[in-house]
Formats: C-alpha cells, structure tokens, sequence
C-alpha cells in the first residue's frame, strides 16, 4: 500500500506542477485534470486542517499555495472569517478568484498572485492563521519563507501546515521547518 501512495504522491506532484505550464488550466482536459486531481488529493486534509484552526468571528486566514480556491471557498464558510489567498500559479488565481467572487465584492476575501517568501502586500502582523496545503516542499528557502510568514501574523498567531507524512519523510526538511 505504501508504493501506491508513493506512486499517487509524484503523480499529483507531476499533474499539479508540469502540466499547468504545459497547458491552459481552462483551455484543455489536461488543466481540468491537473485540478480536479490537486482537489480530489487535498480535499480531506484541507477539511480537517480548517476545522482544526477554529476560525473565529473577525479573524483572518492567509491561505498559501491556494491552487483552485478549496480551502479559501471552505474557511468563507466560517461567519465573519476574511481569508486571504495567495497563489504563484495565475491560472489558480484566476480559477480561485472566480470561485469565490462574491466574497471577494463583499471585502471578506482577496485572492494575490505571490510567493510565500514575498508577502510584502500585508502589512507585520496582520493574519491570526496560517494554512497551507502540501506547499512546503516548493518553497526555495524554507527559512526565509518562515521568516515572512512570522512577520505577517499576530502575536499568539497560528500557522498549520498541512502535509502527507509519506512526502514529508522522503523531503530533506529544512531544521527551520521544525523550530
């Protein structure tokens, strides 16, 4: 069973990384797969990680590595929560921003073309949660982008970094990850 995982993990990996640079995520089966892949591999983790931050009532969320909006659509469902989502992908920012649209006319969502590392468009100390989804392992310079991340949440802030232990394992991990 493990070597299934294996195998599903660098598919996922090649589907979500390399085909959205091949082809138009809205323009081709590829770019629907690819999504429809990246969803239907990260849909319970992303679940189970925003009911585990117990979003609260004015509080915000960044979401990192959004890919097509999952997690951004899911944490608007908690009342009064403003989520941010930030995505290096413009084809995922495009997919998220018009999944979540309204929200984004009602001021309780943004959705960012950006990089993890380079959260300049929020000021320090601005985000109560941190939330991402098997994006660790793309960061060039995990300690910089942790650095980055801690200078945009509150003091007392929380960040949750979801990820497939089966991936974390064969990832040589930065220590900083882990402080």
């Amino acid at each position: 069973m493990r070597g299934c995982w294996t195998i599903s993990s660098v598919l996922v990996v090649l589907v979500a990384v390399f085909l959205p640079r091949i082809y138009k995520i809205h323009d081709s089966i590829f770019g629907w797969f690819a999504v429809q892949t990246m969803v239907q591999y990260n849909s319970p983790g992303v679940l189970d990680a925003i009911e585990k931050l117990a979003l609260k009532e004015n509080s915000t969320l960044l979401e990192l590595c959004i890919g097509p909006g999952y997690g951004v659509q899911e944490a608007l469902r908690y009342k009064g929560v403003k989520v941010i989502g930030v995505d290096v992908s413009p084809d995922m920012v495009k997919m998220a921003s018009e999944a979540v649209q309204g929200a984004i006319d009602e001021g309780r969502a943004s959705v960012v073309l950006g990089d993890a590392r380079n959260l300049t468009f929020l000021g320090d100390e601005q985000v109560d949660k941190v939330f991402h989804m098997n994006c660790c392992y793309f960061w060039d310079n995990v300690e910089d982008t942790l650095k980055e991340i801690l200078r945009v949440m509150k003091p007392g802030g929380v960040m949750l970094s979801g990820v497939k232990f089966e991936q974390l394992q064969q990832w040589d991990a930065h220590p900083a990850f882990f402080k």
